[in-house]
């Protein structure tokens, strides 16, 4: 349920006393934390889920429905997350002298913002695994 509790779209999960949202909201993935918080890391890969030079500034886009904007605003969101975490990672690996690889996936969704078809997330997940591979 964390992918879906982005606050726009449901209501966040609550488990004990404690109320969580998907991480993605501030962090896309966790190599920046894995780095700095753990110590005796020597490589770092991360995998995206997006191009490198990904843009959304799509300039004819008009807004359809309320539900739209939302998923609109939260595409946005998730990049400029996204690209804060690459740079972090940047810094922090050059900093602790970690050899960090970065691989970005083609864009694959066409008009949502995640992808549920299996053979689709199949697809995604052979793909990095094998880019994956290839930096050993």
């Amino acid at each position: 349920m964390a992918s879906s509790s982005i606050p726009v779209f449901v209501e966040s999960v609550k488990i004990g006393e404690d109320i969580f949202y998907d991480g993605g909201v501030r962090d896309n993935i966790g190599s920046s934390w894995a780095m700095e918080n753990i110590e005796g890391i020597k490589q770092n890969v991360s995998i995206y889920s997006r191009p490198s030079n990904y843009d959304i500034s799509d300039l004819n886009w008009k807004p359809r429905n309320v539900y739209s904007v939302l998923e609109r605003a939260m595409d946005i969101m998730n990049m400029e997350i996204s690209k804060n975490d690459e740079i972090n990672e940047v810094k922090i690996a050059k900093e602790k002298k970690i050899k960090n690889s970065q691989i970005f996936m083609p864009k694959m969704l066409a008009s949502s913002m995640y992808q549920l078809n299996p053979e689709e997330l199949k697809k995604w997940y052979e793909m990095g695994a094998e880019a994956a591979k290839n930096q050993f």
